[in-house]
């Protein structure tokens, strides 16, 4: 009876986790499909100067919330583990050390705003405008991170929705407003209504009394996360290292149309985010329990219906510059294959990423994001003036496969885990490879480039036919 209540529990707990991928996936595909649809709106509204003054906003976002996080998330999933049943106190105790970050960074940026204001190459106001995203978006970090680990999609998926449809509304009334710079219409619809929702989420907070400072739930959040803070920040600057120094070397109107190529891109970053949202949680509880056969028997098709997003990505991929921003910009569209490749190498080597954050030996990790990072860097510093903002497509993939390659050495030989195949995870990487150079070769003629698109699905279907029939029949049910 034990027997049967514990399989029971855990048939839950899969089905739970894969209702949950499922929801998170969809509701990313939609939310970028919004993002995607008002694109080409935004950059017929802005000049390619403004659009790149926005992204680099975005890009020194996204490094400085990693600092004001303390990447406290990434020990959610442990946390959940050693303290069953005090979780949601563990979380408050994690934004309450991030508010008391982003505080003395806010102080400090303040003091020195003229300096801190000139090395980002940003305005004053704008600064101002980011510790502001700061906070809010740290709050909704460590929020999501803490609905992610108790399944709770629901509650992302109004998150999602609601910063993706706030977005796009405040930019349009911005836009409306504003008739000179108008990259402040861009970065303040990112940051209203993400402080509207940050307000929310306190207040929930607040009456549920999780807040709290525990210097021993802190200690424990900091000695899994403080060594990945250098590996996050270091991806983020490998990530978008590319954009400051087009923006510096070539100009904000090179960067422009750089980032429109890889907002395109991330629209594979969204889904591949969202489907390790779902597949984190479900393999730390899974791997506790060492069922590493039932690992292996879900990430081999996992990794096919990422590459196939890969594929498609690639396929479609000069259409949809001269959609999103028009002749203008589809100059970017060589970048395309590099970009979707490298992010394709990020989502295969998380699968080491997280051998290392479930036995809470992070401390290897951010060396070797440290190293791909210099070498990106180091390379764009040295490729771009002479070989233009294409060049920092491939510098970053070559900076991935570097990444790979390491978290793949840490992983085997200095941890012994020998979980996967490593060669199936790798070959799906030469098969988007292969299936990339020839697309790119085809760019230019549109029908064989997708009969080639159409015979790659058919032979996709028909290897991996049963499983996407059984998830049909697991949705219908």
């Amino acid at each position: 009876m034990v027997n049967t209540n514990m399989n029971e529990n855990k048939k839950a707990g899969i089905e739970n986790a894969f209702k949950a991928g499922v929801w998170y996936s969809l509701s990313a595909i939609a939310a970028k499909s919004i993002s995607i649809i008002t694109t080409p709106i935004f950059t017929r509204m802005m000049s390619t100067s403004d659009y790149g003054i926005a992204a680099t906003f975005s890009s020194w976002y996204s490094i400085f919330l990693i600092l004001c996080t303390a990447n406290l998330s990434y020990s959610h999933s442990r946390a959940k583990i050693d303290f069953p049943g005090q979780f949601t106190r563990y979380v408050g105790a994690t934004h309450t050390l991030s508010y008391l970050i982003t505080g003395v960074l806010s102080v400090v940026a303040i003091l020195f705003l003229s300096p801190v204001a000139k090395f980002l190459d940003l305005n004053p106001a704008l600064i101002l405008l980011l510790l502001i995203y700061l906070f809010s978006g740290g709050t909704i970090n460590i929020s999501q991170s803490e609905n992610r680990y108790c399944y709770d999609y629901k509650k992302n998926i109004f998150i999602t929705l609601f910063t993706t449809v706030g977005t796009v509304l405040f930019t349009f009334l911005f836009l409306g407003i504003i008739k000179e710079n108008r990259y402040y219409a861009k970065i303040l619809g990112f940051v209203v209504p993400s402080l509207l929702l940050a307000v929310w989420i306190v207040i929930l907070q607040t009456r549920k009394r999780a807040f709290c400072i525990n210097l021993d739930y802190w200690k424990y959040g900091l000695r899994i996360s403080m060594p990945l803070i250098f590996h996050t920040i270091s991806l983020n600057v490998l990530t978008q290292s590319d954009r400051i120094v087009i923006n510096k070397v070539c100009g904000s109107e090179a960067a422009g149309i750089y980032s429109l190529i890889y907002q395109y891109a991330m629209l594979i970053n969204i889904i591949l985010n969202a489907i390790n949202e779902s597949w984190n949680p479900w393999f730390h509880d899974i791997y506790n329990e060492r069922r590493c056969d039932l690992i292996n028997k879900n990430i081999t098709p996992l990794n096919a219906f990422v590459s196939y997003i890969c594929i498609g990505c690639i396929t479609v991929g000069p259409e949809a510059i001269m959609i999103l921003g028009g002749e203008k910009y589809i100059s970017g569209q060589d970048c395309i294959f590099p970009i979707v490749l490298g992010l394709l190498a990020q989502f295969l080597f998380s699968h080491y990423i997280i051998i290392e954050v479930h036995h809470k030996q992070t401390q290897f990790t951010s060396l070797g994001t440290i190293i791909a990072a210099a070498i990106n860097l180091g390379l764009n510093v040295a490729l771009v003036p002479f070989f233009g903002f294409t060049c920092a497509a491939y510098t970053t993939l070559i900076a991935y496969l570097v990444l790979y390659l390491i978290h793949l050495y840490i992983t085997r030989h200095m941890l012994n885990i020998h979980l996967y195949n490593d060669l199936k995870i790798f070959g799906w990487f030469g098969v988007v490879a292969l299936y990339g150079i020839l697309s790119k070769i085809l760019y230019r003629t549109i029908m064989p480039r997708y009969a080639l698109f159409c015979i790659v699905t058919i032979a996709l279907f028909a290897i991996y036919k049963d499983v996407v029939l059984g998830l049909i029949k697991k949705k219908r049910s």
